[in-house]
């Protein structure tokens, strides 16, 4: 009687084991699975933005991002204030105010009126101008040329 009772407990000893194994293999097989299973790819890196030491210089603003955003009828034209006194000289007159020439070249998008932020501009913080896209002229994923007065800056990429 003593033999079975040893036998009885080994065998539910090896029950136990199997079934908090087969749990744990399984689990890191799927784990492993998970780690190594391919990845979808991420989107493109964005192409260089230029940047123009003249604008710069002159307008005391660097243009960080031009966006086809609304459905195709907005682009959104940012901008990093690096002197407010000249960046709010170059908002206040309708000919520095900056344009946007489509990759055409044929469309300009540019302000009516001056564009005028409330409150100061503050050095270090970026800012937006709104454009109306005249007919879908600027598209996403293609090159367009800002001017500010009489300074251009070509071949800026838009997301």
């Amino acid at each position: 009687m003593q033999t079975r009772m040893i036998r009885s407990t080994r065998s539910f000893s090896w029950q136990a084991i199997i079934v908090w194994l087969v749990p744990v293999v399984l689990l890191i097989a799927g784990m492993m699975f998970w780690r190594n299973a391919p990845r979808s790819q991420a989107a493109p890196p964005s192409p260089a933005v230029p940047t123009s030491a003249e604008i710069e210089a002159r307008w005391g603003v660097r243009i960080s991002h031009i966006g086809v955003t609304a459905d195709g009828g907005l682009i959104d034209l940012r901008y990093v204030v690096l002197d407010s006194a000249k960046a709010i000289m170059m908002l206040e007159n309708l000919d520095t105010v900056p344009k946007i020439i489509a990759a055409d070249q044929q469309t300009t998008l540019s302000l009516r009126t001056a564009h005028h932020h409330k409150g100061d501009l503050e050095v270090g913080h970026t800012y937006y101008i709104l454009y109306r896209n005249v007919k879908g002229s600027v598209m996403p994923q293609t090159l367009v040329t800002v001017v500010i007065g009489d300074l251009k800056l070509n071949n800026f990429p838009t997301e």
